[in-house]
């Protein structure tokens, strides 16, 4: 492992070396991009950094010296890069704290991908549906990584065994592999609502927006911590942008990005009120309806389009 890690690093760094561009964007602040990162700025070179992320507490790691050398990028590399992005106002401040100047530090939520996620037909809904016999069934959907090191999937599933006992023939969908599959599965046994769980496993990405489109409700599940505060998660614009209602729990900027609809947020790290915000959506379709409309009317802001213009600005810093 660590040769394949020190291959990749002097490929990326070459590449990056003999690829002729006015600025070098880097995607994350970890030490095969940040090294190479390093070297263009040795030789002078414009270049900049993007966080999206707070590694070193949200990751899982073999060894902790493996963390040490991903915070120590997180720590140094914004004081040394040209600009950074970032697309939470906690890592703002964080970044912020790391660096001189606080005009280097643009603010840029997520978005999605507007040719991606289309509002599926009314058919490839339905199919979805009768693929896993969800006819007529009430759906709660979760799209992602099975890695409880990133996200607390074992919350979703304590508060979806109360959703079992009050909405009758409700379904918890989850979409998505990992390394805590297999626990997932066993935990779901545990609590009894295996026979309400369905575990889809991977799909292709392009089938993303239909699983999402196929549930009358989303959930990203989160812990009031560093991690929850320092996201802003995919899973929001991903269902929003196909008119899908999701409730997640209010800490960072979820509820910047859910324009205050507290119908779609809960206390993080509060299985039960998951459980009863779940349960009332799933019945209660006059304010899913509500939600819906308002996401289909408001999805042009959770496109890339409407990022660019703030995401270039960082070229101009510095």
């Amino acid at each position: 492992f660590l040769w394949v890690a020190v291959l990749a690093t002097l490929k990326l760094t070459w590449t990056a070396l003999v690829t002729p561009s006015n600025f070098y964007q880097i995607g994350k602040a970890h030490p095969m991009n940040g090294i190479a990162g390093l070297v263009l700025l040795a030789l002078g070179r414009r270049v900049y950094l993007d966080c999206d992320d707070f590694e070193a507490v949200s990751n899982r790691f073999g060894a902790e010296w493996q963390r040490r050398i991903v915070a120590w990028f997180e720590n140094h590399l914004p004081r040394w890069v040209h600009g950074v992005t970032v697309n939470t106002s906690f890592l703002q401040a964080r970044v912020r704290s790391l660096v001189p100047g606080s005009q280097r530090v643009m603010l840029v939520p997520n978005a999605v991908s507007s040719r991606r996620f289309r509002i599926p037909t009314d058919e490839a809904v339905a199919e979805i549906r009768r693929r896993y016999q969800l006819e007529g069934r009430p759906v709660v959907a979760y799209v992602g990584s099975m890695n409880l090191a990133n996200h607390p999937i074992d919350l979703l599933l304590e508060g979806f065994a109360q959703v079992v006992r009050k909405v009758p023939g409700a379904v918890l969908m989850l979409v998505g592999g990992g390394a805590d599959l297999d626990w997932l599965r066993n935990r779901a046994v545990d609590l009894g609502i295996e026979q309400s769980t369905l575990f889809v496993g991977r799909v292709p990405p392009s089938e993303v927006p239909v699983y999402y489109a196929a549930a009358d409700i989303s959930v990203d599940p989160v812990l009031n911590d560093e991690t929850a505060q320092a996201r802003s998660p995919l899973k929001l614009y991903e269902s929003l942008a196909v008119g899908t209602p999701v409730v997640t729990g209010d800490v960072g900027d979820r509820r910047l990005t859910l324009a205050d609809n507290e119908a779609m947020l809960v206390a993080a790290g509060d299985a039960g009120a998951l459980g009863e915000r779940l349960s009332a959506l799933l019945q209660d379709g006059a304010a899913r309806a509500r939600l819906r409309e308002w996401a289909v009317e408001c999805r042009d802001q959770f496109f890339w389009e409407s990022r660019i213009e703030e995401f270039v600005c960082v070229y101009a810093t510095a």
